[in-house]
Order: C-alpha cells, then sequence, then structure tokens
C-alpha cells in the first residue's frame, strides 16, 4: 500500500479542515498571550532621568525604521516562499510579522530589539548552523559564567517566552531551530534580556 493510499483512508477526498482551531488550542494561545503581556521592570532597571519623566508622557516607543526593518525580514521570506511556490509558508509569514509585532506593541517592547533579532536569525540561515550546534555545550559554558548563578532560572525563563511566542506566532521554535538561531549566544542573551523584562 502506498503512503497515498494509506493517508486516503479515512478521508477518501482532502482531510476536512475546520475553520477554527480546537477549542483546546484556543485556551493555550490566550493564555501564552496572557503571560507575554505582563511586564515587569527588570531588576536592573535605572529609575528614568528626569528629561524621561518630562518629555516621555506618550511612551510612545514606536520606532518606524526598526518596524521597517521587521516588515523586511517577514516581506524578504514571504517572497522568496512565494517564489518557490509556497503560498502556505508565505501567508504563514505574513501573519507571523503582525502577531510579533502586534505582540511587541502590546507589551511595550522595542522595534529596534526585535528588529536585531531577527538580523541575528537572517546571519544564521546565510551561515551552515552545524558549528553553533557543535559549539553548544561551549556556547552554555560561557553564557553560565557570564550570566552567573542565576543562569539556569534565566535560560527557563527564556525558553517559557520562545514557547509562548510560537503559540501566539506558530514557527518561531522551528525558524530557530532550522536557522540555528537558537544556539546563536547573542539570541540567547536577548530572549533572556526580554524574558526577564515580561516577568517570566
Amino acid at each position: 500500500m502506498s503512503e497515498q493510499d494509506s493517508a486516503s483512508i479515512l478521508y477518501p477526498d482532502d482531510p476536512p479542515r475546520s475553520s477554527e482551531p480546537p477549542a483546546y488550542y484556543r485556551a493555550e494561545v490566550a493564555a501564552a498571550e496572557t503571560r507575554l503581556m505582563r511586564s515587569a521592570p527588570d531588576a536592573g532597571e535605572q529609575e528614568p532621568d528626569l528629561a524621561t519623566t518630562l518629555y516621555d508622557d506618550d511612551k510612545d516607543h514606536s520606532d518606524p525604521i526598526a518596524e521597517r526593518g521587521v516588515a523586511s525580514f517577514f516581506n524578504q521570506h514571504a517572497l522568496t516562499a512565494g517564489q518557490d511556490g509556497d503560498s502556505e509558508r508565505a501567508a504563514a509569514l505574513g501573519s507571523a510579522e503582525k502577531a510579533l509585532m502586534a505582540d511587541m506593541r502590546a507589551s511595550g517592547g522595542s522595534a529596534g530589539e526585535l528588529n536585531a533579532a531577527l538580523g541575528i536569525v537572517n546571519e544564521c540561515l546565510a551561515d551552515d548552523p552545524a558549528p553553533l550546534a557543535a559549539r553548544q555545550g561551549e556556547t552554555m559554558l560561557a553564557l553560565e559564567r557570564d550570566i552567573g548563578p542565576t543562569f539556569a532560572s534565566d535560560l527557563d525563563a527564556a525558553r517559557r517566552f520562545i514557547a509562548d511566542l510560537d503559540r501566539v506566532s506558530p514557527g518561531v521554535i522551528r525558524s530557530l531551530e532550522g536557522s540555528g538561531a537558537g544556539n546563536d549566544p547573542r539570541l540567547i542573551r536577548k530572549a533572556i534580556k526580554e524574558a526577564r523584562r515580561r516577568g517570566y
């Protein structure tokens, strides 16, 4: 029996597609969104200076240049997916951009930080991920030495943060694994910093 035959035993035509995800999945996404939105100040955060207090009343931290960089990252990869005939992936990338930008704005995050993180992913996509994976143990030791005794809890918080991002923007983890960026110490530090900022 061919794979095609076995795949069509239950559904001789196309498998039925529900217009809505199952309730448990919606609940997981809602819980992830809640966790992503709680934002606790970093323990090392300084009190704002007088100029910030006086002139930063609207708390608008938008950065149009960085936001264009984020859009450019997703547009570039969506275009490539479209050229490869993968319209489903192109649409998923468009949804991922919207979800990540909405999360960044709602949580008071920085478009510049998101853009920098995506820049690291792009660099890793251009390189062979094998060397980063081969140096994983070495990277962990270096990060543990640099971060200190809170490294294990910080890394756990970063992992939970990334897992929640993946729930609201499916494909984040797959992209980090596929590009090798999940082993890049710069990205790990950024994830730890953002997880701390959000109170994970």
